[in-house]
């Protein structure tokens, strides 16, 4: 996703380079797909480096069954902290700011201001915005009533295993 998006500002700021010499030309033209592809690229390294430190965790554990807890224990808690916070940022920057940058970037590719368009281009640039309050709520309801239980019965299980 995170290529389509950079793909997609690439060509969003083809064009007012071509038409540099126009006087119809603003900063936004060119700031819009940068930040755009900015936020695209953000995105992709963050679920990069996300995959490889969960990758270099699972090494660390053994195969009894004491590390298979331990393992589960660890994989919880990483998701009810670091995952999280990491789906958050993926989810603002790919659906809030790339759409939100993508939507304004056309608008200006067609030399339309959002008040030429009424309400609908707000409408559609906030549009996202609605989408990621979602997200981030569903995400923290997920912690809080999946994640955290499950950490907190695999703690009681490894605490009796080792009471016996």
């Amino acid at each position: 996703m995170s290529a389509v998006f950079v793909a997609g500002m690439a060509l969003c700021l083809v064009k007012p380079i071509y038409r540099h010499d126009s006087d119809v030309v603003t900063g936004w033209d060119f700031a819009l797909p940068i930040v755009g592809a900015v936020a695209a690229l953000l995105s992709g390294r963050a679920v990069y480096v996300r995959h490889r430190a969960q990758a270099r965790r699972e090494q660390s554990f053994g195969e009894s069954l004491r590390d298979q807890l331990n393992r589960s224990i660890a994989q919880l808690d990483y998701q009810a902290t670091t995952l999280h916070r990491t789906l958050m940022l993926v989810v603002v920057l790919l659906g809030a700011i790339c759409p939100t940058a993508l939507n304004l970037a056309l608008s200006r590719l067609n030399e339309k201001s959002i008040s030429d368009d009424g309400y609908m281009i707000v409408w559609l640039s906030l549009m996202p915005v609605y989408g990621v309050a979602l997200g981030i709520w569903s995400l923290r309801q997920q912690r809080r009533d999946v994640v955290l239980p499950r950490k907190r019965r695999l703690e009681a299980l490894l605490k009796e295993f080792d009471g016996q």
